[in-house]
């Protein structure tokens, strides 16, 4: 069922994004601003993405042991925060590909906000894998159990 949702809200955000009337406030910005923005997206989300779940991992109401993300998994499980972060790397993802088949019948600006959305993409799917090394004390099989099929680290 998670996976048929999930695959749901990345097939709308491709088609929400490329059917989407353009916006002329975004033509306002000078464009090494644009640029700017584009380029500081993907290190902007893992930052952010590790502060937050750096504060979650404190969290008292938190899971006690959090799970690998995965298109199968319930991602609106606030207690295990990176399966919705992994969702929004998702739904990003579909929208940086609707903006993309936008930007080619539209204009230039389209396609940096592509790009934009792309960078925000890897930038929380990187995060969210790199949290498995960064909280190994939440994971049930440590940092390794992904790679080693749960096996502990000698």
């Amino acid at each position: 069922m998670w996976m048929f949702a999930r695959v749901l809200l990345f097939v709308a955000a491709i088609a929400g994004t490329a059917l989407l009337p353009t916006n002329e406030a975004h033509e306002r910005l000078p464009a090494m601003v644009k640029v700017m923005l584009a380029l500081a997206a993907p290190f902007l989300a893992y930052v952010g993405l590790k502060y937050v779940v750096g504060f979650q991992a404190k969290n008292l109401v938190s899971a006690k042991r959090w799970t690998r993300p995965s298109w199968q998994s319930n991602f609106l499980n606030f207690r295990d925060p990176l399966h919705f972060v992994h969702m929004a790397a998702i739904v990003l993802l579909g929208s940086a590909i609707g903006l993309a088949i936008a930007g080619v019948f539209r204009n230039q600006e389209t396609l940096l906000q592509a790009w934009a959305c792309l960078g925000g993409a890897l930038g929380l799917y990187i995060g969210v894998r790199r949290c498995e090394y960064l909280f190994p004390d939440k994971y049930a099989g440590g940092p390794s159990s992904a790679t080693n099929g749960g096996a502990k680290p000698q």
